[in-house]
């Protein structure tokens, strides 16, 4: 299940419950590759109340990671899902994201992050909306 709220998009509050199949392709030391599809139904709440409402899709993921355990320690994270709508055919979502952590020094990490999404039935200019963010952490 997952919760989403998308200012952008004109996404007041969407609340989503999936079962979903998944398979690694690859799984090694460093690399997984897993891609997954299956089913939700999501509950929609727009910025627009007459655009409210209840949805199927049949989303279908991939999810890459490279890592490496060993000093200094790196994991990059590569995500994303087309998510086709059962209810009203002709809408449809893609949404991406990658993840990086780096270890600068000991337990010290640089960390960035970017995302995008797209939703072809959003109003207007607000289809898509994509974010970067940035950080130093410390694990302890």
């Amino acid at each position: 299940s997952n919760a989403q709220r998308n200012d952008e998009l004109g996404l007041l509050f969407r609340v989503t419950g999936a079962l979903s199949l998944g398979y690694f392709l690859i799984q090694s030391t460093h690399h997984e590759l897993q891609l997954s599809a299956g089913v939700s139904q999501n509950r929609e709440w727009a910025t627009v109340d007459d655009l409210s409402e209840d949805s199927v899709e049949a989303p279908i993921r991939m999810q890459y990671k490279v890592f490496r355990y060993d000093s200094p320690k790196t994991d990059v994270t590569v995500r994303g899902g087309y998510m086709p709508n059962l209810t009203k055919r002709s809408r449809y979502r893609f949404d991406a994201d990658i993840t990086g952590r780096q270890e600068i020094v000991k337990d010290l990490f640089w960390e960035i992050s970017a995302y995008g999404t797209y939703d072809n039935e959003a109003e207007g200019d607000k289809q898509f909306d994509y974010g970067i963010t940035t950080g130093l952490g410390w694990k302890y």
